[in-house]
């Protein structure tokens, strides 16, 4: 594993040709994470209890991830084509609550992964391992790019009680788009996920779906193992 350092957008730049794993560093981490950035949750607070998840983007090429990750993060966007070699893994801080009573610091760990062939024969399920949350993408242009979610999805219901949101990308492309809404819940419906229409480019639900998630990762947590939560768990 490779850690980057150097301004964040040069990071994340060769990080998108390094063959390798890349991470935006920590020391980054107030550039990449503006107090009224889209994404942000909650409020800045020094008693927030501190707590780290590790999101898994998955989909077939093309269908946006790395852009989606970009917009969260860096809160840009490219019109070209941004093709992920190997994994790149990006933080970013948000807010999270009060959830009974309590705030918390949700370090996100976003690992962005090539899509299609690539992650099912080269990462697989160590891409998936300890992940607390997956954000499954597909091209609302492209139908068959839904279709084969059913693959990451059944993927990820192996790991166990991990959740699942499909983010059904590219809802700016109006004209173009081909799959609706009634697929998407009954496609949602069949892996027990739930799913939001995103934009990329306009920045659409992009916070929305990463802290919804975070979230409901979070309370997975806390129902299952409320004292793997703190600045000293791992």
């Amino acid at each position: 594993m490779r850690t980057r350092s150097g301004n964040a957008r040069g990071s994340a730049r060769r990080a998108r040709t390094s063959g390798s794993v890349a991470i935006i560093p920590e020391n980054q981490r107030e550039r990449l994470n503006p107090p009224s950035g889209a994404g942000s949750a909650g409020h800045r607070t020094p008693d927030a209890v501190s707590v780290k998840l590790k999101i898994c983007l998955v989909g077939d090429e093309g269908v946006g991830k790395t852009s989606l990750v970009r917009r969260f993060v860096l809160s840009e966007f490219d019109e070209r084509y941004l093709r992920t070699v190997g994994v790149v893994v990006y933080k970013r801080v948000v807010f999270l609550g009060p959830i009974a009573g309590t705030t918390y610091a949700a370090n996100l760990t976003v690992w962005d992964v090539l899509g299609g062939l690539g992650f099912q024969g080269r990462y697989g399920d160590a891409y998936l391992a300890s992940a607390s949350g997956v954000l499954a993408v597909c091209d609302l242009t492209r139908p068959d790019s839904l279709d084969d979610l059913g693959l990451y999805l059944e993927r990820t219901a192996a790991v166990g009680g991990v959740p699942a949101i499909v983010l059904a990308n590219k809802i700016d492309l109006g004209p173009h788009v081909r799959i609706t809404g009634s697929e998407l819940t009954r496609f949602c419906a069949r892996y027990g996920a739930t799913f939001l229409e995103t934009s990329a480019k306009t920045g659409q639900n992009v916070g929305a779906a990463f802290s919804k998630l975070a979230e409901t990762a979070l309370k997975v947590i806390l129902a299952e193992s409320p004292r793997a939560i703190g600045p000293e768990a791992d």
